[in-house]
């Protein structure tokens, strides 16, 4: 069979029932190493792989690092933030401010105001009803923190914001806006996270967004399909399809990179070239589900 793209937006990846996936290519283990030799966009990328023993099925899954230092990884750490704070349908901003105190460190500043954060919107829900929220932290010239907070929820006076801040921390500048383009807030919000991330990696005063506990939709938990086993790699896909699978199968390959191979006869875990699935399959791993 050529391998060529093919156009099927309701195919379903094996083991995950109901979970639709683009399919990009099918085509034969050689065609697919062709095509996977491409060198991979996340540079520490690893493989989980599988081995289906009812239907002799194998399935490489491409892990990306996520780090911010890298440029693929960040990319999508970026698209995925804003996707996440979108969910939440932001209404308002609230920026929450901190003056400097003598006899305080900046970190000492923030860890203190940090945890009365919480405290000030149980506050605000019991006065104005429910109230979830996304809080960015970002730190002034001066080093100094202080909090853009998207929320969810209905109208809250300004005035009702910074007589509970100010009971709570001593600080008094705060402020908040309509959100008029969700986009350009959320935009920025992000932007400031991705270009700033690793460098409060280390000077960072403390974790630079959270949510409250409703902000963000409940995660719909899918059935994976029963009779995986599991194995980590720490090589790329291309790397396991050219060096762990011989070429009695036929390949698929998702946009999402994960490649599934179809074996052309009854499942035979004993051939030449697949050596790891006999020591997979041979009780020196558990079934289990791939954590990804």
């Amino acid at each position: 069979m050529d391998c060529h793209p093919v156009h099927s937006p309701t195919a379903t990846a094996p083991g995950q029932p109901g979970i639709g996936v683009l399919v990009s290519y099918r085509g034969t283990v050689q065609e697919a190493r062709d095509y996977l030799r491409i060198p991979s966009k996340c540079p520490r990328t690893s493989t989980m792989k599988g081995y289906h023993a009812n239907t002799g099925r194998i399935r490489f899954i491409p892990l990306r690092c996520k780090c911010w230092s890298c440029e693929h990884c960040a990319r999508i750490n970026k698209y995925n933030l804003e996707q996440k704070i979108a969910s939440g349908k932001p209404d308002r901003m609230i920026t929450l401010t901190c003056r400097p105190e003598e006899g305080r460190t900046a970190k000492e500043i923030h860890d203190r105001a940090r945890k009365k954060i919480p405290i000030l919107f149980a506050r605000l829900r019991k006065e104005f009803g429910e109230i979830e929220y996304a809080a960015v932290l970002e730190t002034t010239a001066k080093g100094l923190p202080h909090w853009h907070i998207l929320c969810r929820g209905d109208y809250i006076p300004q005035a009702a914001i910074k007589k509970h801040w100010n009971q709570l921390t001593g600080n008094y500048v705060v402020g908040i806006e309509k959100i008029r383009s969700a986009k350009s807030v959320q935009s920025y919000i992000v932007k400031y996270l991705a270009k700033d991330f690793e460098k409060h990696k280390t000077e960072r005063l403390g974790r630079l967004i959270s949510f409250s506990k409703r902000y963000l939709s409940p995660t719909r938990v899918t059935h994976r399909e029963p009779g995986w086993v599991w194995e980590r790699s720490e090589k790329t896909t291309a790397w396991n399809l050219e060096y762990t699978v011989h070429d009695g199968y036929e390949v698929e390959i998702s946009n999402q990179g994960v490649v599934t191979l179809y074996p052309l006869e009854p499942p035979n875990i004993c051939s030449a070239g697949d050596n790891w699935l006999r020591q997979l399959c041979g009780g020196s791993m558990a079934e289990s589900e791939p954590a990804f």
